[in-house]
């Protein structure tokens, strides 16, 4: 399935997390602050997330998992590698918008609780 997200930036999701998106509607992490749900956004809310963040996130983040109102989690495309960041939109201001939580999928995926 192609993704309208991928159009607007020219980044391709990668095929595995192309399937986690797909067959997962929520997801639990366990994080510092305990196990925390996550919402995996559709094909369109990913879009819409992203235009209403865009001129924070940049073409090399992508986001594919809200929590609370408006952080996410998101694919970075940095360095010509993808990892996994946690998005705050409240500390956007502060410069500590985000920050990396997985250096790949296969560590995402390790932490996830079901």
């Amino acid at each position: 399935m192609d993704y309208d997200i991928e159009k607007m930036t020219s980044r391709i999701i990668p095929t595995k997390m192309k399937e986690f998106i797909e067959s997962n509607r929520e997801f639990f992490l366990e994080s510092k602050e305990g196990i925390e749900k996550f919402t995996v956004l559709t094909n369109n809310e990913m879009s819409v997330a992203y235009k209403e963040q865009d001129d924070e996130f940049g073409y090399d983040i992508l986001p594919f998992a809200v929590i609370y109102d408006d952080d996410y989690l998101c694919l970075s495309f940095e360095n010509q590698k993808t990892s996994i960041i946690y998005w705050s939109s409240e500390k956007v201001e502060k410069n500590l918008a985000a920050f990396k939580m997985y250096d790949s999928y296969e560590d995402f995926l390790k932490h996830i609780k079901k």
